[in-house]
Parts: structure tokens; sequence; C-alpha cells
């Protein structure tokens, strides 16, 4: 069980009331930053940012609870969320506190979103 605000809002995000998620007590923070050079991306910072979003970033990637096309799952819809967004939700969403992403990771996972879209 999710402790905090239900349903608080976060900069154009929206947190679901109730969400099953690993116990973060139990996860071992991880820095999920991957260079282009590991992940094929090259150097763009949209695949780097699908490789986060969809597989690496804090080791389980953000699919699981946002969906394999970020229109929201368990968690709510992040298209085309902001790098300030990804970052407040990182820091005040009880659910995610486990995942330590560099700044140049949340910027990577931004562009990817925004490439998906608006909501």
């Amino acid at each position: 069980e999710v402790t905090g605000k239900p349903n608080s809002v976060i900069p154009d995000v929206t947190v679901a009331s109730t969400m099953t998620v690993p116990n973060p007590s139990a996860v071992k923070p991880i820095a999920a930053t991957v260079s282009g050079a590991t992940n094929g991306s090259s150097g763009d910072p949209v695949k780097m940012g699908e490789t986060l979003f969809q597989k690496t970033a804090g080791g389980i990637g953000c699919a699981g609870c946002h969906g394999a096309d970020a229109s929201g799952k368990v968690g709510p819809n992040i298209i085309g969320s902001s790098s300030v967004q990804i970052k407040t939700a990182l820091q005040t969403v009880t659910a995610m506190s486990f995942l330590k992403l560099a700044d140049s990771d949340i910027d990577a996972v931004s562009a990817y979103l925004n490439s998906l879209g608006t909501k």
C-alpha cells in the first residue's frame, strides 16, 4: 500500500490512489545512468530515454507502472512530461522513492515521453 496523499496532484500528473509496488525499503537504489555506447542509442536522448523508460530506470523501467506507451496503468499517463515534472514525481511520490536517476537520465526520459506526443 502506498502512503501519502491519495489523488494528490504533481504538476500536471495525478497520482493513483492505490498502487501495488515493491517495498521501497527492500529495493536497493540503482543509479540508472546508461551510456549511448552501451545501449545502442549512439547518444540519441530519445533512444536513451526509451531504454530507461522501458527497461533500465531503477533496474525495472517505468513501463511496469505507467504502461508500455506511457498512457497509464497503475501509475498515471505521463506522455509529454517535462524533466521538472519527472524530478518532482521522483522526489514526492512514495512509490517512486527507490528510483535514483541522474539529471541526464531524467532529461532523456522526458525527451522520450515528449516524442510520444501530448496527453
